[in-house]
């Protein structure tokens, strides 16, 4: 057996940072069923650090490991337009710095592109219910697979006075890199709590999302983020602040500030 670093490991710890558990209304993971109206526009902009620890698997023939590192996302970016009445299309993108711990000086890398659709399926007085269809691209030389990553999912939205409650159900499929005309798939999931208030002032809410698999070719562990949010709304412009916590040593702590515009 051998022991040396793994691009594939790096590759699929920066899926599960991204992808996997994709953006949704920043800087939440988990994706409201409810859109934009017709010709509004969302876009944030902001920064984040992660710290992750050192990962070892072996593959059945050889033993892979990912050092300890710790990524910044500079920036992290996210764009939503509202193309109709129950539908709105949306990006997301990272620009990453980021340091492993067994190397010396920084190394940067282009985040994969992702693109999403949402279409509305039940709009009520305090329900709703909408699919999500999304692709990750192959930007990334280091940080990604290389392959184009599908997605889609069921998105839940329950409003109780000033509080909203989500939950988000998917599969993802995933190229796999290592062998030709292959595939993963992942199970998505995600469920947040939110104070969003009226009139603006202080927001805030908790999350859990994450991702199980992929079952396929190769079978991965799954990972699971819990995060707090803070957040202020003043007219068109929010501010929000998060905590992050990863389990099964895909994430480690982040943290993640930005400013967000809505129109």
């Amino acid at each position: 057996m051998s022991r040396r670093p793994s691009h594939a490991l790096m590759a699929l710890f920066a899926l599960l940072l991204t992808a996997a558990t994709a953006a949704a209304e920043w800087p939440y993971r988990t994706e409201e069923a409810a859109n934009l109206p017709e010709g509004h526009y969302s876009l944030s902009l902001g920064v984040g650090r992660t710290d992750r620890k050192a990962e070892v698997r072996f593959n059945g023939q050889e033993l892979l490991t990912a050092p300890a590192a710790v990524y910044w996302a500079i920036p992290e970016v996210q764009g939503t337009l509202g193309v109709g009445s129950r539908a709105e299309v949306s990006f997301d993108y990272e620009y990453f710095l980021y340091r492993l711990h067994d190397r010396a000086g920084d190394q940067y890398d282009s985040g994969d592109l992702r693109l999403w659709a949402k279409l509305g399926v039940v709009r009520g007085r305090r329900q709703a219910l909408s699919l999500r269809f999304g692709v990750k691209l192959p930007n990334s030389t280091y940080l990604g697979t290389n392959e184009a990553d599908f997605f889609v999912a069921g998105l839940y939205d329950l409003h109780l006075g000033g509080w909203l409650a989500t939950a988000n159900l998917g599969l993802g499929v995933l190229g796999n890199p290592s062998h030709n005309r292959s595939q993963d798939d992942l199970i998505t999931w995600g469920a947040s709590l939110r104070w969003q208030g009226e009139g603006g002032g202080l927001q805030g809410g908790v999350e859990v999302a994450g991702s199980n698999g992929p079952y396929g070719v190769e079978r991965q562990r799954d990972a699971r983020l819990y995060a707090g949010v803070l957040g202020w709304q003043w007219e068109h412009w929010r501010l929000d602040g998060t905590l992050r916590y990863g389990v099964h040593d895909w994430e480690g702590w982040g943290w993640l500030v930005g400013v967000t515009y809505d129109r």
